[in-house]
C-alpha cells in the first residue's frame, strides 16, 4: 500500500482520487497502528495532512469527515497509550461532536453509531486514569444510549449485547469507587442479565462468560460490605471457577489473566478481614504472580501497562500488610519496597495524581514502621 501511494504521488487535482488517497492513507496508518510500527506517528501526520488536501466542496464532505473523524479516534488511543490524555481526550471529544452530527444525519448508518460509542468509551477510560469518575461515568451512559440505539435496530446480536453489558459493568465498578452502592448492584444486575442471556445461547463464550464473573465478584464485594460474608463466599467461588475454567483452555488470554488476577485479590482481602491471613498471604501472592506473567507478556490487547503497574502496587501493599499481621516481618518490608516502587514510578508519570501521592506516602510509612 505504501508502495501504491508513492506511486501516485502528488500532483494529481482529480477530487475524486484525492478522496481515495486520503483513504488509502488512514487504511496505512492504522496498519500501522495495530502493527505497533515504527512508522505508526508519522503514518497518523501522513494520512491527516492527506485527508486535509481534499477539496471539501468537490466530494463527499460527510464521508471526509468521518473517516477525520475515525483518525481523531486512533490517534488519540495511540497518544493515551503512551501518557499523553490531554491531547488523547481533546482528539476524541472532536471525533465525538463530528460523529454524533453524522450519526444525526444519517440515523440509519449502524457503523456511525458503532465508532461514537467507541469514542464515548475510550474518552470515559482516560476520564478515570485521570482520576475523574464522574464525567467517566456520565460519558459511559452516553455510550450506553448508543450502544442501545443500535441493540434496537438487531436485537439478536450477541457482540452488542456483550458490548452494553461490559458498558454496564464499567458503570456499576464506577459507581462502586464513588461510594454510589445502590447504582451499582441495579447496573450490575442489569449487565449481569444480559450476559445470562449470551450463555444460554452460547454457554461456551469466554467473553461473556469472562464478564459475567467479574460482575459476580463485584456483586460479592456489596455483600461483603451488606455483612453477608457467607454469600459472598459464594459468589467469589462460583467466579473462581468459571475463570479458571476459561484460564486452563485459554492461558494466553489476557483479560481473562487479568481478571483471575483480581478476583483472586479481592478474595483475599475478605478472607484476611476474616482472620484467615496465610489464605489472604497465598491469594495475593497468586495474583501478583498473573500480573507479573502479563508485565512480561506485553499483550496490546490486554490490560494498558499503567493499570498493570498501579494493581499491582496495590497487590504489593496489601501483601505486605498482611505480612505483618502474622509477624513475618523481613518479607513485609521487601513487600512494601516493592509496592514503593511501583508507586514511584506511577508518581513521577502523573505527579498530579492525589491517589498516587497518597498510596506512596502509605507504603513509605508502613516502611519506617517495620524499622
Amino acid at each position: 500500500m505504501e508502495q501504491a501511494l508513492q506511486a501516485i504521488g502528488p500532483g494529481n487535482d482529480d477530487p475524486a482520487l484525492k478522496l481515495r488517497l486520503g483513504r488509502d492513507s488512514l487504511l496505512l496508518a492504522l496498519l500501522r497502528h495495530d502493527q505497533n510500527h515504527l512508522r505508526a506517528e508519522q503514518g497518523f501526520l501522513d494520512a491527516r495532512k492527506t485527508l486535509s488536501e481534499v477539496p471539501r466542496s468537490q466530494v463527499d464532505a460527510a464521508q471526509l469527515d468521518e473517516w477525520l473523524a475515525i483518525l481523531d479516534f486512533h490517534e488519540a488511543k495511540m497518544f493515551a497509550a503512551t501518557g499523553r490524555d490531554g491531547p488523547a481526550l481533546e482528539q476524541l471529544m472532536r471525533a465525538t461532536k463530528t460523529l454524533n452530527r453524522l450519526a444525526d444525519e444519517r440515523p440509519d448508518a449502524a457503523v456511525l453509531r458503532s465508532e461514537l460509542a467507541a469514542c464515548y468509551l475510550s474518552s470515559a477510560s482516560i476520564l478515570e486514569g485521570m482520576n475523574q469518575l464522574g464525567d467517566a461515568r456520565e460519558v459511559r451512559a452516553l455510550a450506553l444510549s448508543e450502544l442501545r440505539k443500535l441493540l434496537a435496530g438487531d436485537p439478536s446480536d450477541v457482540s452488542l449485547r456483550i458490548e452494553i453489558a461490559g458498558c454496564l459493568g464499567a458503570m456499576a465498578e464506577a459507581s462502586v469507587l464513588a461510594g454510589d452502592t445502590s447504582s451499582a448492584d441495579s447496573t450490575s444486575g442489569e449487565a449481569m442479565k444480559l450476559l445470562d442471556e449470551v450463555l444460554a445461547v452460547q454457554p461456551d463464550h469466554a467473553e461473556a462468560a469472562a464478564r459475567k464473573a467479574a460482575q459476580l465478584g463485584l456483586r460479592a464485594g456489596l455483600l461483603r460490605d451488606k455483612g453477608r460474608s457467607q454469600e459472598a463466599i459464594d459468589d467469589f467461588d462460583v467466579a473462581l471457577s468459571m475463570l479458571e475454567r476459561l484460564f486452563a483452555s485459554n492461558p494466553q488470554n489476557s483479560m481473562v489473566v487479568y481478571r483471575l488476577a483480581l478476583l483472586r485479590w479481592q478474595k483475599a482481602r475478605m478472607v484476611g478481614t476474616d482472620g484467615a491471613r496465610e489464605a489472604e498471604i497465598t491469594l495475593i501472592s497468586e495474583s501478583i504472580q498473573l500480573l507479573q506473567s502479563l508485565e512480561i507478556r506485553q499483550d496490546p490487547n490486554g490490560p494498558a501497562p499503567e493499570i498493570l503497574q498501579r494493581t499491582n502496587a496495590y497487590m504489593a501493599g496489601d501483601l505486605g500488610h498482611a505480612l505483618q499481621l502474622v509477624g513475618r516481618r523481613d518479607e513485609a518490608a521487601l513487600a512494601f519496597a516493592e509496592a514503593v516502587k511501583l508507586w514511584e514510578g506511577l508518581s513521577s508519570s502523573r505527579p498530579k495524581s492525589e491517589e498516587y501521592t497518597e498510596a506512596l506516602l502509605w507504603c513509605r510509612q508502613r516502611m519506617q514502621d517495620l524499622q
